[in-house]
This record gives structure tokens, sequence and C-alpha cells, in this order.
């Protein structure tokens, strides 16, 4: 008589088998799983019930809950975090091509959205667009970005180079550079 193959060996983890011989084991049998029962629909919410009367799944209070504490115990860091909640919304930045070259560069420091903008720009004021080019101006405007040389650094280069004693504003840019940020290796 051949034995039920699933019954006579053990589960790849079934821990209950660890140091006991094959011949030996043998599983209890096991009663079938119940199912528990699912519903056919939700039950659509009290068309009277108020959506804010629902406690919200996110944590913290809403804007009502936090005025009434506030009003209640006029706890500084509470209602400074109020002021901020129902304060308007800042104005839109402007585009970046609408601000003048020395402001765009002085937002510079950890605005990665603006490397495109402002390598266009200098490629753009020193009338250089060769691929080479393109490539120095936007590695130091990525070394401006990530805080490794002060945008002063880039503005001081960019007025020697659009100086009216320049000839080739782009290599005069980059000797500029290069004389102004030590190369790593």
């Amino acid at each position: 008589m051949v034995r039920d193959a699933s019954r006579a060996a053990p589960l790849p983890l079934d821990l209950g088998a660890i140091g006991t011989p094959m011949a030996s084991f043998s599983r209890p049998p096991q009663a079938p799983r119940a199912t528990p029962p699912r519903p056919s629909a939700p039950s659509p919410p009290a068309a009277s019930a108020p959506r804010s009367a629902a406690r919200r799944p996110s944590l913290g209070l809403d804007l009502a809950e936090l005025a009434r504490v506030v009003g209640e115990t006029a706890d500084p860091i509470l209602a400074a975090e109020l002021a901020r909640r129902t304060a308007p919304p800042p104005p839109p930045e402007p585009p970046p091509g609408t601000l003048p070259t020395a402001e765009l560069f002085e937002l510079l420091p950890g605005r990665h959205d603006l490397i495109a903008a402002a390598t266009q720009r200098l490629a753009a004021e020193l009338g250089d667009f060769k691929v080479v080019s393109w490539k120095f101006f936007q590695q130091a405007v990525q070394a401006v970005v990530t805080r490794s040389v002060p945008p002063e650094v880039l503005l001081d280069c960019h007025r020697q180079a659009t100086s009216p004693a320049a000839k080739n504003r782009g290599s005069v840019f980059v000797v500029a550079w290069q004389r102004e940020v030590p190369q790593r290796c």
C-alpha cells in the first residue's frame, strides 16, 4: 500500500519535523478551513450624516480642531501651525527666463531644477554654443547647485567673460573659472 506523499513528507518549513525521522512523522488530519462570509455590497453612508463627522485617516488635527485647541490653550507652537495653515499660498516664482542673470545665479545653490536654464543663459550671453563649451558651462552651474562653489565665483567669471575687452567670451569664462576653482582629481 502506497501512502500519500503529501502526508508522508514534512513541509519544507515545518519546524516541528526537524529531528524526527521521515517514517515516524505523520501529520494529524486537518479540518477544512472556513472562509469568512464576505458582504455582497458595502452599505452606503447615511445621506444625513455630514462628511466632516467621519474621522480622517491621517494623523493630526483638522483646521477646526486646531483652531479650537489654540483658543483653549494659547500654545505658541500650535498657534504658529494654525497661522501657517491659514496663510495664503506664496506667490508663484517667476520663470527663470525672466530673471536677470545675477538673480538667477544667486538662486542656484540647492536648486537642481535651474541647471538647464542657467546653462542656457551662460551659453546665450557668452555666445558659445559648442558642445564642449555647453558641457563646461553645465559643470560650472552644477558646482554652484551642489554648493561646491559659491555663486559669487560664477558671477565673477561671468562678469570677466562679458566685459568689453573679452574677444572670445567662452574661452575667457573657462580660463577665469579654472583660475578660481581648483581642479579636482
